[in-house]
């Protein structure tokens, strides 16, 4: 069923029909049955929240806040709290509030690792949210000092983090600079290009505190491509 929906949420002409089907699927699913798809579920809806903002959000409350509402079992309430990457969208105020409820304060590590994630998101718009989100993360984290701290960090699970991080960011980089070049005057201007920005505004804030761990990636020096 997932399968199904998934290939007609691709297809522009059938998102429409293909988000009131899933709407009525997500209605029936159990605690349990929530709990093992919940991540699948919201990484699906995701890409359409832009073109079909009603329609998504309405799910995305069915997901998030009807279970919020019940006080869910606990292999659903850790389903709830693994859902770290939510867009800062003003239509999902509702839906993050009701999340914050079973996010345990997450750490820097996981909060980066959500975005890595996020990027690493078949769709480009899904992409395009994650690194927003992720420059704001390293924001915070350079005024707190936290990025700083897990720069300079020695363990093995902070240094595969920092280098995910910034391989992501580089390809994040480079791919959307590659798809600009060939894409439309309108896709470039609202999609390709302020995800390479983003990522280079996110290497940045990385190479602010540690010069040395960034290098710049090729075919990028010089601005914007086009």
């Amino acid at each position: 069923m997932l399968a199904t929906l998934k290939l007609a949420l691709k297809q522009e002409q059938l998102v429409s029909q293909a988000l009131v089907v899933l709407k009525v699927y997500v209605s029936l699913l159990d605690a349990e049955q929530l709990g093992r798809g919940l991540q699948q579920l919201v990484l699906m809806l995701l890409p359409e929240l832009q073109a079909h903002t009603p329609q998504v959000v309405t799910i995305l409350e069915i997901l998030v806040l009807r279970p919020a509402e019940e006080e869910p079992a606990e292999p659903l309430a850790r389903a709830l709290g693994e859902i770290t990457f939510m867009p800062d969208h003003p239509a999902l105020g509702r839906v993050r509030a009701a999340l914050e409820g079973f996010v345990q304060q997450p750490g820097l590590a996981q909060r980066l690792s959500g975005c890595v994630r996020g990027l690493a998101h078949e769709s480009a718009n899904v992409r395009l949210m994650a690194v927003r989100q992720l420059l704001a993360v390293l924001q915070q984290a350079a005024a707190s000092g936290e990025l700083l701290a897990l720069l300079d960090s020695s363990a093995s699970s902070d240094v595969d983090l920092t280098s995910e991080v910034l391989h992501s960011l580089l390809r994040c980089c480079s791919d959307s600079h590659a798809a600009a070049a060939t894409a439309s005057a309108a896709a470039s201007r609202e999609l390709w290009l302020p995800s390479a920005d983003l990522a280079l505004q996110c290497l940045g804030e990385v190479g602010a505190v540690d010069p040395a761990r960034v290098t710049p990636p090729s075919g990028t020096a010089g601005g914007r491509a086009g």
